[in-house]
């Protein structure tokens, strides 16, 4: 499998990201292991992706404060 990245995909803030998996998980608080992933391949033999011509923005910035915090996975 051959993906190539021609854009910017950006994750949402940290606030928003939370504000989400509550929405759709009310019964937790914080991030569930449907609610962590950004990206996700599974069952995938032989990837390769380029991304010469994007980027992933993963918002970084908004949980850097927050050692603790569960933190969503590409």
């Amino acid at each position: 499998m051959f993906l190539q990245l021609q854009g910017k995909i950006v994750a949402s803030a940290k606030k928003e990201w939370i504000k989400v998996s509550e929405i759709q998980n009310p019964n937790t608080k914080g991030l569930t292991n449907d609610t962590s992933n950004l990206i996700v391949f599974s069952n995938v033999t032989n990837l390769s992706i380029d991304g010469s011509g994007g980027s992933i923005d993963g918002y970084g910035s908004s949980w850097w404060e927050c050692k603790s915090c569960g933190r969503p996975t590409v």
